[in-house]
């Protein structure tokens, strides 16, 4: 939805949220004091190139650090996640037609499936998010937006709701 917005504010925040990213990884004293691994999740291939590539820079950068996850959202939703997921479930499907027969029997329980949508934890359905300690909704807008969803839902995240967007959303907003 995000990206149905005036052109011109499309193009500054993703050429602000590039330069973020690399100045992040590249020269951020605190990512590489506290260890901080930046993981970008959404469907990446609907951002410029430039884009792509400096979130793939800032992973491969920071791919060591794990005392602390920043995951930074682009081109994502629940919806997308648990779609992800199901075509996985298709594909295994398919390749196994004694399991596309299993799964006609009205007995079946889908939730025994290894790629099962929900047959693990939530935190698990992007494979390369942690549980979520705390998730950050900038804007002043108190809902999710379809975000994150079932990452928080069963992991007793706690959702901070903040007035001031981001970019300008820093540490200092959190501190009471």
């Amino acid at each position: 939805d995000n990206f149905k917005r005036d052109p011109e504010e499309v193009n500054f925040l993703l050429s602000l949220a590039e330069e973020k990213l690399l100045e992040l990884a590249r020269n951020s004293d605190t990512v590489r004091r506290y260890q901080v691994g930046i993981r970008v999740v959404g469907d990446l291939e609907m951002l410029p190139e430039s884009v792509r590539e400096a979130a793939k820079e800032a992973m491969w950068l920071t791919r060591d650090n794990h005392r602390a996850i920043l995951n930074v959202c682009f081109a994502y939703t629940s919806r997308h996640d648990m779609f992800q997921r199901f075509q996985s479930y298709c594909k295994e499907i398919e390749a196994d037609p004694e399991a596309k027969c299993e799964m006609l029997s009205p007995d079946f329980n889908f939730a025994t499936l290894p790629c099962h949508p929900f047959s693990e934890p939530p935190h698990k359905k992007i494979d390369h998010i942690p549980p979520l300690d705390l998730l950050v909704r900038t804007s002043g807008e108190c809902r999710l937006s379809d975000f994150l969803a079932s990452q928080c839902c069963d992991s007793g995240c706690p959702i901070y709701f903040v007035k001031r967007s981001w970019p300008e959303f820093s540490f200092w907003d959190m501190v009471p």
